[in-house]
């Protein structure tokens, strides 16, 4: 497709991954990858675009248009874009948005993709020093709609070493074992609003418990999450339950206006809108606590919204692979053990941290005697009691 030579290659393991080519132009080749072992699909793009912002625009307009029919399954948009996203991916240049740059985000704004969690080099191109001045810029990215997210959730790209290339090569890693240990608890609000939940947690308060006052709080907190979590799941999977009752209302509504005048058919309309009701507000506060949403106050329903926020920080919000002290890349299940031995490393040994000689000149600002002696008084009661209760409903 290129009048100037090849400009992108793909190989592939048969015995792994099917592929098929979708569609191609000199800037992009779209296809369909279908792993061998448990026929699992995605279609991927794979670019390099041109030198030329004018150029790219056929780009822009070629995966705008080949959104539609990737539809609703996992995508990948990976390779050379030429142009940077935001105006701090360059050492040197405009300190603006400039046409390219606004031209690739409103690209990727149509066609919902955002940058995969990634570790490794930030600055995925380096330009040879000319006259002492190089130039450092990140133009190569590895993009995915929600819907990879939501197949490939612990999916994660590295950016490696550019060595002799002026290249960083980036790899996508798509683990296909998913770890199976158990949940963390956490408190969600919504079920504060159960009848139940004053019940649940006086049962638990009246439980005799000796030891020091913090322990036996901490004791009956943990007692707690059992009944908590029962409580959480006595109607099923919340986001199941939304679906369910709405359907079962829209058959309902149906039957009451081929047969209005049923009493019964009116009855059970009641009955699954009161309940369809309380389902789609208690998916709201789920969605809307665990978002953290905190400028959307009281909330439009908007669930779909929702569950891309909570995608998107999710996705954000992980360490895949990690450097350690010998400086070897360390991936999956083994980085909490790095993170543990490097703060052993420091965190619980003896030293001696009081400084022989104090420069009476280091601190040029003290708190007057009253406010000093305020610092250290006794807290009370009611200070515990307005600090506790003036925590917000929607904080952990």
């Amino acid at each position: 497709m290129c009048d100037k030579g090849t400009r992108i290659i793909i190989g592939w393991d048969p015995n792994v991954v099917n592929v098929m080519v979708v569609a191609l132009t000199d800037q992009v080749m779209h296809c369909l990858l279908r792993t061998v072992q448990n026929d699992k699909r995605m279609f991927a793009s794979f670019v390099y675009a041109s030198n030329s912002y004018i150029k790219r625009r056929k780009l822009w307009s070629d995966l705008c248009m080949h959104k539609g029919f990737v539809g609703n399954h996992p995508w990948t948009i990976l390779g050379d874009f030429n142009a940077s996203l935001f105006v701090d991916e360059s050492t040197s240049g405009s300190s603006r948005m400039t046409i390219a740059m606004r031209e690739f985000k409103e690209c990727l704004d149509e066609i919902q993709v955002t940058d995969l969690n990634y570790s490794g080099i930030n600055f995925t191109w380096n330009q040879s020093p000319l006259e002492n001045h190089g130039m450092l810029k990140k133009i190569d990215r590895v993009l995915v709609n929600e819907a990879f997210l939501t197949e490939y959730p612990n999916a994660y790209t590295i950016f490696q070493p550019y060595r002799i290339s002026d290249h960083s090569p980036a790899v996508l890693k798509v683990p296909s074992i998913v770890s199976t240990r158990p949940k963390m608890f956490r408190f969600s609000n919504y079920i504060a609003e159960n009848e139940k939940f004053r019940d649940c947690v006086a049962d638990v308060w009246k439980e005799q418990i000796e030891g020091h006052v913090m322990y036996t709080i901490v004791r009956r907190l943990r007692l707690l999450k059992k009944p908590l979590r029962k409580l959480m799941w006595q109607k099923g999977n919340l986001h199941n339950n939304v679906i369910r009752l709405r359907d079962k209302l829209d058959n309902l509504q149906l039957q009451l206006d081929a047969n209005p005048s049923s009493e019964e058919i009116r009855d059970a309309e009641i009955k699954t809108l009161k309940e369809y009701n309380d389902a789609i507000w208690d998916e709201e506060r789920f969605l809307k606590q665990k978002s953290k949403v905190e400028w959307l106050q009281v909330g439009d329903s908007n669930s779909k919204y929702f569950h891309k926020v909570v995608k998107a920080k999710a996705n954000r919000c992980r360490i895949n692979a990690v450097t350690n002290n010998e400086g070897i890349l360390v991936e999956g299940a083994a980085v909490p053990e790095v993170f543990i031995q490097h703060y052993s490393s420091f965190l619980g040994t003896s030293a001696n941290g009081s400084p022989s000689h104090v420069d009476t000149g280091l601190f040029t600002s003290k708190l007057p005697q009253q406010m000093a002696l305020d610092m250290v008084r006794p807290v009370t009661d009611a200070e515990i009691k307005e600090a506790m209760f003036g925590i917000g409903d929607d904080k952990a």
